[in-house]
């Protein structure tokens, strides 16, 4: 990644996808720390995730890149096992808060000054990230079917979609002017986490289901 980000010619714009198996299971210890005094594997994997994108970082402002640079590191689902959630209840593969909501961090150059080492509280999908890529970008993140739907009443077995060119529209919402502060209105008036979760208003949670996270787990592994 840091290779590819020397390699770069600043004047092109540039989208980078980095998921860090690092802070994830198996728990191994990284290639950096194969001692006997290494830390356990999970604090030593994070360190390690910790250098890494310390040298990204370090590679974009070396490159004149990272004032324009917004970047984003997130989670996709809470911690499991020996993860710690707390305050909130539940893990992954539960449609509890511990298992739903994460942490995100937004920084780099493009974040406005006066936002820096502020906490934004506003409730966000890990959908909404590709319309607002997008926005930033300069092109067009709504990606609508060239067919549109049929009318729900003209629907054969319930689908309104028809044909190889009709498919739904991205769920995502452009965010960045909730994330600048610039709007105060709801992104997601009702945001629908799951067959059994639906979030109203930001505030109000309907769950009218819990899988087990035992059998959950066995149905991702298989």
């Amino acid at each position: 990644t840091v290779e590819a980000v020397n390699n770069h010619d600043p004047s092109v714009p540039f989208f980078l996808y980095l998921p860090w198996q690092a802070t994830h299971s198996p728990y191994d210890l990284p290639p950096s720390c194969q001692n006997a005094s290494c830390p356990k594997p999970i604090q030593a994997m994070l360190a390690d995730t910790d250098r890494w994108t310390g040298e990204l970082v370090a590679a974009l402002k070396s490159k004149g890149m990272y004032d324009n640079t917004l970047i984003v590191y997130a989670a996709d689902n809470g911690g499991v096992g020996k993860g710690n959630n707390y305050p909130l209840r539940g893990e992954k593969h539960t449609n509890w808060q511990g298992g739903m909501r994460v942490n995100t961090i937004v920084s780099g150059g493009l974040v406005p000054e006066k936002l820096r080492g502020t906490t934004n509280s506003r409730y966000f999908h890990v959908a909404d990230w590709y319309p607002t890529f997008c926005r930033l970008a300069g092109v067009d993140g709504s990606d609508d079917p060239p067919v549109p739907p049929l009318d729900p009443a003209e629907a054969q077995g319930g689908d309104i979609y028809q044909g190889d060119l009709s498919y739904p529209p991205v769920d995502g919402k452009d965010i960045w002017p909730q994330i600048t502060e610039e709007s105060d209105e709801m992104p997601h008036p009702m945001l629908w986490l799951s067959a059994e979760v639906l979030i109203k208003d930001e505030q109000y949670k309907l769950m009218v289901a819990n899988p087990s996270p035992e059998t959950m787990s066995a149905a991702g592994e298989n």
